[in-house]
């Protein structure tokens, strides 16, 4: 922790900050700037994920989405080895998603599904050269199945829901497209200008609905306006099938981390007792 405090001083010139994510390898900080505004400082022991990151937001930034991302500050090496990456004006605090379905909060999850499709427009010319991800991705249904019959394997799912599982993913249509990646509600912050989407370290190829999927992993009420707002490319169902696959996913990295898998599976079974209805 001495050590972040003095890469902090070193890149900023202040010593005030304040510890947003700590995991292993990984520190992401927050420092006030002069004006009161705060700007968001990611130290990785992976260089080439900030460089990734990096390429992506100066990609977006001379797009049409260049207001939905934080623009990029300082990038390179500490002396250890140790990537960092400075974005700019990111508010403190995740919004995450409007509270009341159908409430008046309804034309704000709109504009937000909007805003996702910006950011896939603007995704669609990036270079693959960008990240190894976006020139070999795996195929949705083969990592589906994969998460499925490691989760029948521990006994924590049937063999009869497994099944119908796998047959929705191999159902789901072939689109692919960049993405986000990790557009969990934690990522979508706001500032003086308005939303943002911030940590671009898992951009990959997917299916354009995956972003959807994991947006509203929590909050499945809000998944009709998120897809009104996305527009006439949106597929509830592949919003719905590709929730489950990211939730599976969830339940089977806490068990290989050796975490607790409680709250990952009972969100895994929550969704699968779920009715949602078409938007």
């Amino acid at each position: 922790m001495r050590d972040l405090t003095e890469a902090v001083r070193r890149i900023t010139g202040r010593r005030a900050y304040h510890l947003l994510q700590d995991r292993p390898g990984r520190f992401v900080v927050r420092v006030t700037d002069r004006d009161g505004s705060p700007s968001v400082i990611k130290f990785d022991e992976r260089p080439e994920r900030s460089a990734r990151e990096r390429a992506v937001l100066t990609h977006l930034a001379g797009g049409p989405a260049a207001s939905l991302v934080p623009a990029v500050g300082r990038h390179g090496l500490l002396p250890d080895g140790t990537a960092y990456l400075q974005t700019e004006a990111v508010g403190p605090d995740p919004t995450g998603l409007p509270a009341a379905p159908g409430g008046p909060d309804a034309v704000g999850r709109q504009v937000l599904g909007a805003h996702v499709r910006t950011l896939h427009r603007s995704l669609v010319s990036l270079d693959p050269g960008t990240a190894p991800a976006l020139r070999d991705p795996p195929r949705i249904g083969d990592f589906g199945c994969a998460q499925a019959r490691l989760l029948v394997s521990w006994g924590e799912l049937s063999a009869r829901t497994a099944a119908r599982l796998r047959e929705r993913v191999e159902a789901l249509p072939r689109t692919r497209a960049v993405v986000h990646g990790d557009l969990k509600r934690e990522h979508v912050f706001h500032d003086r200008v308005g939303t943002r989407f911030i940590d671009w370290a898992d951009v990959r190829v997917a299916d354009p609905m995956w972003d959807i999927a994991v947006l509203t992993l929590d909050d499945v009420d809000h998944t009709p306006g998120l897809l009104r707002g996305y527009g006439a490319d949106a597929d509830a169902e592949s919003v719905t099938v590709q929730r489950l696959v990211r939730a599976m996913s969830d339940v089977t990295r806490a068990r290989a981390a050796g975490r607790p898998a409680h709250g990952p599976l009972s969100r895994l079974h929550a969704l699968l007792n779920t009715r949602e209805e078409d938007p």
